[in-house]
């Protein structure tokens, strides 16, 4: 499903001194996810980009003929790379007014960003940024989460983190250290009701942002083609 973005040609001239061997490939994934459920009614929405830019989904469900028996759920993202850092910011919000039991009642908003490369030197690499949770009214109890991945080639996991917040703002820095080789770099931020009250408004809502930097040379030369040719695709 994921098409890996061919940039080796265009790299290797932009960076002079690397080899078509140095560089192998690059590869950005973009995927909004957004689901409720009222009442095992349910709606999904979800949009896959391999480009960066700005990327919004939203799921609603209602019971026919009660306008106040709802479940809305909507998710954003934006990503963009600079250099040989790659950032990203975004939103979710989960409304709901319902009488249903709260276990009839469910919602989740999901945003995930990765990118693939091939680092020709060992290198370190840094995410920091911030998680935020407000619930807007009581009668909703929700958690935020930003879960980080970087796995190798084989697909074994290399490096796993993640950072949750039942409420207020959290900050985060993580990192480490990787030899040379293939990696996958997963940033997945989400929110889901952990329960919602058996009736009236409830709603709440979160932010994130965060920046990934990878300092090696052959990094911030793959960010930088794989930046290129994600704006060759869109034209």
């Amino acid at each position: 499903m994921y098409a890996k973005a061919l940039v080796a040609g265009a790299v290797a001239a932009l960076a002079g001194s690397a080899s078509a061997q140095d560089v192998l490939w690059f590869e950005i994934e973009n995927e909004v996810d957004a689901f409720a459920n009222l009442g095992g009614v349910e709606d999904r929405d979800i949009v896959f980009s391999q480009e960066i830019g700005v990327f919004i989904a939203d799921a609603q469900v209602g019971v026919p003929g009660q306008s106040g028996n709802f479940v809305d759920v909507s998710a954003s993202q934006a990503t963009d790379i600079s250099g040989n850092t790659a950032s990203g910011s975004g939103s979710f919000f989960v409304s709901a007014n319902t009488d249903e039991p709260a276990e009839l009642a469910t919602a989740r908003a999901q945003s995930i960003f990765a990118v693939s490369l091939f680092l020709d030197q060992a290198s370190g690499f840094t995410l920091s940024g911030t998680l935020d949770l407000d619930t807007l009214t009581q009668g909703a109890t929700g958690r935020s989460s930003i879960d980080f991945l970087v796995s190798d080639q084989q697909g074994g996991v290399v490096f796993q983190d993640t950072v949750s917040s039942l409420g207020g703002s959290s900050a985060f820095n993580l990192g480490g250290v990787l030899e040379s080789g293939e990696y996958r770099f997963e940033i997945r931020t989400g929110t889901g009701v952990l329960e919602f009250d058996d009736a009236g408004d409830q709603s709440f809502e979160g932010s994130f942002s965060f920046n990934l930097n990878i300092p090696a040379p052959g990094a911030a030369v793959l960010l930088a083609g794989g930046a290129m040719a994600a704006a060759r695709r869109r034209r």
